[in-house]
């Protein structure tokens, strides 16, 4: 656990101290990418929690997530759809939940 959080925080610095940034047509893949990846990581996280090893699980999930949310983006830009809403809406309630479970799991109720 702290491993992660010194991932994080390493991360977060590096980030901070780059002068890296995102072009405007790329926003919303980057959005998406950031929300997957924030999304797999509490999915890890939960499951470490209760002792579950899903290496494979973890790993498919993460890119089918990702390769099905591009997708359903690149799709929404071609018909003028705004379908990325609802991949936005499914990652952004997952994030609570997992943050939810994680958090009373921690606290012990």
């Amino acid at each position: 656990m702290i491993g992660i959080l010194l991932v994080v925080l390493l991360g977060s610095l590096l980030g901070y101290l780059l002068p890296l940034g995102v072009p405007l047509e790329g926003n919303v893949y980057f959005v998406l990418g950031l929300l997957v990846t924030i999304y797999s990581v509490l999915e890890i996280m939960w499951d470490t929690l209760n002792k579950k090893k899903r290496e494979r699980y973890w790993l498919t999930g993460f890119i089918g997530n990702l390769l099905l949310s591009l997708f359903l983006i690149f799709l929404s830009e071609r018909l003028d759809v705004p379908l990325y809403l609802a991949v936005i809406f499914y990652f952004g309630v997952g994030i609570f939940d997992f943050f939810a479970k994680i958090r009373l799991l921690v606290l012990g109720e």
